[in-house]
């Protein structure tokens, strides 16, 4: 069984209790984010979902949690004023200097998870550039993929349907993982209610456009394994939206309890220790064997040559 810690954000803990968690382990895992329009949701729900997962896999494999890193390319929703605009290449070089100090610090196990689609546009190539650069290998995890890939949950179905507002026995409401992300971050209050700010304006429209439709059956005919569509923006920002919130702040408190117990016990029925034992083998693997054979003309590390190191 893990530790117990006190907490495992990193920027909460103290610099004594990061060094400590270094004597017996290695990993950080970072969800990495938007700040975007997005219907009656506040403008850091897709990160706010990725932190919880990360926080919920930090809990079982006993790593830390880098929180935070919110601001990055958001892609579309740059019509909505709230939306924070980077673009990919500053977010390219911002996370490289991030891992690259991480490694320095002793995380030798890193493992990104992307909040929003675009992230991974610039996500792989760090870790790929990474890699070169230092020969550690370092994850790129969509948890939302895994699942579906592992038939933790069904596919994603896109399309017109009614919304489920609130939790029935029947059936788990439309908002009730949302609102329990923000629940297991600790940061439930932060999640308004339907008497707050549902409003025509900024929920999803019932009827797409024509662009809406067009872009919809490119992403649908899968050009690539990741791009979901090219890049566009949106004509309305309550084109990227949501169904209405629940009404009360005692509907959101019932919505919280349900979503975070299912995103509990959906995360603990995945083995992600094996897979972060997988990645220190790999680690091993090819510091010892794969540079042995080929380090004289592998892509040099910026700092020093390429060596055989026992990790």
């Amino acid at each position: 069984m893990p530790e117990q810690m006190r907490t495992r954000c990193l920027s909460c803990m103290t610099n004594k209790e990061v060094e400590d968690y270094l004597k017996r382990s290695d990993i950080i895992i970072v969800p990495v984010g938007v700040a975007e329009t997005h219907g009656a949701y506040p403008l850091d729900c897709e990160y706010v979902m990725a932190e919880a997962f990360a926080r919920l896999i930090a809990e079982q494999v006993d790593g830390l949690v880098l929180p935070n890193l919110v601001y990055f390319h958001p892609g579309a929703t740059q019509t909505g004023r709230g939306t924070i605009h980077m673009s990919m290449s500053n977010g390219f070089h911002y996370i490289t200097a991030i891992a690259e100090s991480l490694l320095q610090q002793g995380f030798r196990r890193q493992v990104y998870i992307p909040g929003h689609q675009p992230t991974s546009q610039f996500l792989l190539p760090m870790i790929t550039e990474f890699f070169d650069n230092n020969k550690v290998p370092i994850f790129y995890l969509d948890v939302m993929a895994y699942l579906m890939n592992n038939e933790k949950i069904e596919p994603m179905k896109f399309g017109k349907r009614e919304p489920h507002i609130v939790s029935t026995p029947e059936k788990m409401g439309d908002h009730a993982q949302m609102i329990g992300s923000y629940k297991i971050c600790g940061r439930l209050q932060d999640f308004p209610t339907g008497a707050e700010v549902n409003c025509p304006e900024i929920l999803a429209p019932t009827e797409k456009s024509e662009g809406q439709k067009a872009l919809m059956h490119l992403g649908m005919s899968r050009p690539t394994l990741l791009s979901c569509s090219p890049a566009f923006y949106y004509t309305d920002p309550g084109e990227h939206g949501s169904f209405p919130l629940p009404e009360t702040r005692e509907e959101i408190d019932r919505e919280g309890e349900i979503g975070e117990k299912y995103l509990r016990d959906l995360i603990g029925s995945c083995d992600f220790v094996s897979m972060m034992d997988s990645l220190k083998i790999a680690d091993r693997y090819l510091n010892s064997t794969v540079m042995k054979l080929h380090g004289d003309h592998l892509p040099r590390n910026k700092w020093c040559p390429n060596t055989v190191k026992e990790v």
